[in-house]
């Protein structure tokens, strides 16, 4: 749940032209991904807050801590993913390494 919507958004990103500047690439891939990432999460979201109405007491607690997760998720995956996205697309147009950044 939620790492195929981080490889859909690394993907997308990697897709755009690396002659933009990177905000922009970064832009476009949000708008050409985010409709399909938040329809995903928002399906996932209410498949689990369906089972709140189950009768069982176990099955309903899961459920709803589920749907909650999954939502949080969604919001990391939209903000801090997408800000380590960021950091290191400018790392890769630096030219530094990938196990010691500061290294140029």
């Amino acid at each position: 749940i939620g790492v195929d919507n981080m490889c859909i958004l690394a993907h997308t990103l990697q897709c755009q032209d690396v002659n933009l500047a990177v905000p922009i690439r970064i832009g476009n891939a949000l708008s050409s991904a985010g409709p399909s990432i938040t329809l995903a999460a928002t399906a996932e979201v209410l498949a689990f807050l369906a089972g709140v109405f189950t009768g069982m007491p176990a099955c309903t607690t899961f459920a709803l801590f589920a749907g909650i997760t999954v939502l949080i998720d969604y919001i990391f995956q939209v903000t801090a993913f997408v800000a380590m996205l960021k950091i290191d697309e400018q790392r890769i147009r630096d030219s530094r390494m990938d196990c010691i950044p500061c290294v140029p």
